[in-house]
């Protein structure tokens, strides 16, 4: 295999005009295969470009898209593209699997942008097609197991599941394969482009005996542009068997952000303030809730020994004077400790009665217990006139978690013959919490994700609610992926269109077409546009969703494929596709953020969308035919008596 001859650099006409426009960049991949017999056709480009106003002479490079872009302004769109492309004949055996690659020769010009006159722009950079190196594609040759392709088409039955962990943004990733394939053969293909000399490879790319090992081939990152084509002879029936090896919990907890946990906003002046504090609720879980539900007490008077404000429980009453909080990033089956503060009330209002034996409150976590506590007594009163507090640090709740961002409610049990109308309650401060997050369940079909959940502050709402708000501007909210419980996946196999069978004394050789569609899934309303209908002018979160996954997803896709089918006597032949999958799960929140959290929207849901960096999988089968198929294949074809002439020659009567 011959490298293209380099061209040397070529000089660049000077340009000419005016212009004002914006610059950009891509890099694209295409993969045919219109006939399997004459090989499969690649193709991989990069295109850099500035649009704006006026005209320009000459020939520019990316440095001249720079320049041109920011120093001239001109009237038309100016683009230039890099096409490159090779192709190659391949001869795939038996049992044998194709995977291809492809990395684009990229070039990045950054610099300053300056006008003479002190104004200018720094850190202006650029992509654009390299005018130096060349693309390259890698293709590959696996042998794939014997329990993948040498098995007995499904009757009634759906394969295993297969999960692909998702590929990373860069670098190298190893090529999606059937667990225990083991490598063969790599052949790198340098293409062509319009500047230089022409390249076509001729590669006979059989599957010759080599050294083989365990399969950890890794291609570049860039579109996978391949599809994995599975060849099979079947001589006799394999065992099938999976084992279920559940995920192990994270190894150490993970912090839980507690907003205002320690009751300082909003900021107050004094010894105390009826101010209900930010990101919590009393009583109802709407907005604030209860108007001045909770006292708060600086840290001089509260005493406590960090120096934090403390928050008093006022009325034994949870539904009116419950102070609670949704506690952010938490999912439903999670192990969750929360650590607080705690102390009896100093108000003057108090009894000496009403604190010697210290004072009862509740605590509870949505999915965990109510739990009683009982704070520390105390029995002083100080020279101001306020009780001497006796603080408890670091009093621990555990729980597992009901719901996705479970409310955490602390209230009161102080009896009314003790709280002095409400003025006499427990304080707590310091409020943290930690996780240890559920495994990712991998297992949940695209056809039943988790229904999508909607927050305005600790308020729960309808999903149609939030779609609303986040749908009514371009930014008006911002997505972010889980990323431990997004991925990549292949869908159960299942067989495409018919299954032929040779029941005949001759090899019978034969074309026919598969095709393979691929829908999305999810539960949110119409109007939010996710899943898109791939036509018209994306909706606001849909374009939301593309700048927070960097995924720009085709949501419905279809393809036919042409395949040369050899079947031989007493064979069946048959498809098995298996879809590439993308699951996403995350977060819509409001870009700008209230003062106050308890007004701000948040959004969960889940996408399921075929993905944008796996090929499908096409498995070409063959095997032999099952008891009841050979018994059909033996019957008499149909017939029927002729009732009058039955020995009389042919054409003897008309």
């Amino acid at each position: 295999m011959r490298s293209p001859a380099r061209s040397p650099s070529r000089a660049r006409s000077a340009p000419s005009g005016e212009v004002t426009a914006g610059v950009d960049a891509k890099a694209k991949g295409e993969f045919s295969t219109p006939d399997k017999s004459k090989g499969p056709t690649a193709t991989v480009g990069a295109e850099a470009g500035a649009s704006g106003s006026g005209k320009i002479a000459g020939s520019l490079g990316v440095k001249g898209a720079f320049e041109g872009a920011f120093k001239l302004a001109y009237q038309r769109t100016w683009t230039t593209e890099q096409i490159e492309k090779t192709t190659y004949n391949t001869t795939v055996r038996p049992g044998d699997a194709l995977v291809f690659g492809a990395s684009s020769a990229m070039q990045r010009i950054a610099g300053e942008i300056t006008t003479g006159s002190g104004l200018g722009i720094r850190k202006v950079v650029v992509d654009g097609p390299s005018t130096v190196n060349t693309s390259t594609f890698v293709a590959d040759t696996f042998t794939v197991p014997g329990n993948t392709c040498e098995r007995l088409r499904p009757e009634g039955k759906t394969g295993t599941e297969d999960t692909t962990a998702p590929a990373p943004p860069g670098g190298l990733t190893a090529a999606s394969l059937p667990e225990g394939s083991r490598f063969k053969d790599r052949d790198v293909l340098t293409p062509t482009r319009p500047d230089r000399p022409p390249n076509v490879v001729e590669n006979a790319m059989e599957s010759r005996p080599r050294p083989v090992g365990a399969a950890r081939t890794l291609v570049r990152t860039a579109p996978v542009i391949g599809l994995s084509l599975c060849l099979g002879l079947v001589v006799g029936p394999t065992a099938e068997a999976s084992v279920a090896v559940p995920p192990a919990r994270a190894a150490a907890p993970v912090t839980v952000t507690v907003l205002n946990g320690d009751f300082a906003q909003p900021a107050f002046t004094g010894v105390n303030t009826s101010a209900n504090p930010y990101a919590w609720s009393v009583g109802s879980t709407s907005g604030t809730g209860t108007t001045g539900g909770v006292w708060r007490w600086n840290a001089a008077t509260g005493g406590h020994p960090g120096g934090l404000i403390a928050a008093m429980l006022r009325l034994p009453t949870e539904a009116t004077h419950g102070l609670k909080q949704r506690l952010r990033g938490v999912r439903r089956g999670a192990q969750v400790t929360v650590t607080y503060d705690e102390s009896p009330s100093v108000s003057n209002s108090c009894t000496a009665a009403a604190l010697e034996k210290g004072q009862t409150y509740t605590v509870q976590g949505e999915g965990g217990s109510l739990t009683n506590q009982t704070t520390l007594p105390t029995t002083e009163k100080l020279p101001s006139n306020y009780w001497k507090p006796a603080w408890r640090t670091g009093v621990a709740l555990t729980f597992t978690a009901a719901a996705n961002e479970p409310l955490l409610t602390f209230a009161s049990t102080v009896p009314a013959a003790q709280n002095a109308s409400g003025n006499c309650g427990p304080l707590i401060t310091n409020v943290r919490a930690t996780q240890e997050p559920p495994p990712v369940d991998k297992t949940i079909p695209a056809g039943s994700l988790p229904t999508s959940e909607a927050f305005y502050g600790n308020d729960r709402r309808t999903a149609a609610d939030a779609v609303a708000y986040c749908n009514g501007a371009a930014n008006r909210c911002t997505f972010t992926a889980e990323d431990d419980y997004s991925f990549s996946y292949y869908a159960p196999a299942r067989v495409a269109a018919e299954t032929y069978f040779n029941c005949t004394r001759n090899t019978l050789n034969r074309t026919r077409p598969v095709s393979t569609a691929n829908r999305s899934y999810g539960d949110l309303p119409a109007a939010s546009g996710l899943p898109g209908s791939g036509t018209g002018t994306p909706t606001n979160m849909a374009q939301q969703y593309t700048q927070g996954t960097g995924l720009n997803p085709a949501w419905t896709t279809t393809q036919t494929h042409n395949v040369n089918e050899i079947v031989q006597p007493a064979e069946a032949s048959w498809i098995e596709t298996q879809a590439s999958r993308q699951r996403t799960e995350g977060w819509f929140d409001a870009t700008t953020k209230a003062t106050d959290p308890n007004y701000d929207w948040r959004l969960h849901t889940v996408i399921d969308h075929p993905s944008t960096n796996l090929s499908d999988r096409l498995y070409q089968r063959t095997g032999p035919l099952t008891a009841s198929e050979k018994q059909r294949c033996q019957s008499d074809r149909p017939n029927a008596p002729t009732p009058v002439g039955a020995i009389t020659p042919a054409g003897a009567e008309r």
